[in-house]
């Protein structure tokens, strides 16, 4: 259940993070037995050493996760108290029902862990720098007739098409004068750290908006750090294009 489509994912040249949370109610069901373990314990009379330091570390983590992941206050709150009332019920569970039900309720526990933290932290964390969702919607906004958004010189992403309603390619400087000279578009995408030099082709370009920019589909331990976030990040512009007049 696990490892199949984690597999299948992981060698895809195209994903989302989104694709991987249908893989949580298996990583509960792996993390189950243990949490029987710890919980069963804490039930047969090791509450306060065994349930004590659980309910800190549930703590401790989520404030840890917090001060590196850059979470708000009130996430780290809510993740911490999930943890303390998920464990101590998990271990209320483990002493008072049968063994099926002890089995499906720390399977829950678990998934309500793993959702927790993809809704509180690692989903919105990825999103957030995926930019094609406010890239699209501006696109959409300033030049509702476009029929192609070009990426000029830069990788295109199927989510700006998407939201931009329209397709969204690779192209060329020349290719880029060619659509806007047919009337196809009025925008392009560029990478503002190499911007193209527009004069080549007779075009003025101006700068609307820019949006942060990182393969998501691979986050590397110094994206997921926010401290060492900003030394990783990338940037793409959407920008505005007039011909010039031809002299």
């Amino acid at each position: 259940w696990f490892a199949l489509p984690f597999a299948a994912f992981s060698v895809s040249d195209y994903k989302l993070p989104q694709y991987v949370y249908a893989l949580t109610p298996a990583v509960a069901l792996l993390c189950a037995p243990w949490l029987c373990e710890a919980s069963a314990a804490a039930a047969r009379g090791l509450r306060w050493w065994i349930a004590a330091p659980a309910a800190g570390g549930a703590v401790g983590g989520a404030a840890a996760l917090a001060f590196v992941a850059g979470w708000s206050a009130d996430r780290a709150v809510v993740g911490a108290a999930a943890g303390v009332v998920g464990f101590g019920a998990a271990a209320f569970l483990a002493r008072r029902a049968a063994p099926a039900v002890r089995a499906a309720a720390h399977g829950a526990v678990c998934l309500l862990g793993a959702s927790l933290v993809w809704q509180l932290w690692l989903g919105p964390l990825v999103v957030s720098f995926q930019g094609g969702a406010a890239l699209g919607a501006l696109a959409r906004r300033e030049d509702p007739d476009g029929v192609e958004l070009p990426f000029v010189e830069t990788q295109a992403t199927h989510a700006a098409a998407y939201y931009a309603n329209r397709t969204a390619a690779f192209r060329t400087l020349a290719e880029t004068a060619t659509l806007v000279h047919q009337g196809q578009t009025q925008l392009a995408v560029i990478d503002p750290a190499a911007p193209p030099r527009w004069e080549d082709a007779a075009l003025e370009a101006t700068e609307l908006e820019r949006f942060p920019s990182f393969p998501t589909s691979r986050p590397s331990r110094a994206f997921l750090d926010a401290r060492s976030r900003p030394e990783v990040l990338g940037a793409r512009a959407l920008v505005r294009l007039r011909e010039l007049p031809v002299r």
